[in-house]
């Protein structure tokens, strides 16, 4: 949502909005590798799996992109306008 409020309102809900489309991404990579093993004699494995470098470059990224948004997001919640 548009806070009136802020400085800069859209800069803001476009930080939040890549933030989100980041998580998406990171949630959807891990749902993708995740994978389950069972087996007769009852054993079983859970896990997720990443074998090529640019699935981990592409989480890496995602990550850094999410966190860099929320940084700055925060601060331009800090800002407000000046009343005067």
């Amino acid at each position: 949502m548009i806070n009136t409020q802020l400085k800069h309102p859209r800069i803001k809900l476009a930080c939040d909005l890549i933030a989100i489309a980041c998580i998406i991404g990171v949630l959807a990579i891990l749902a993708f590798g995740f994978y389950a093993n069972f087996q007769s004699t009852g054993e079983f494995k859970l896990g997720i799996t990443i074998d090529s470098t640019p699935q981990i470059l592409t989480l890496s990224a995602l990550i850094i992109i999410c966190i860099a948004c929320d940084i700055l997001s925060y601060f331009l919640k800090k800002q407000k306008k000046s009343m005067v």
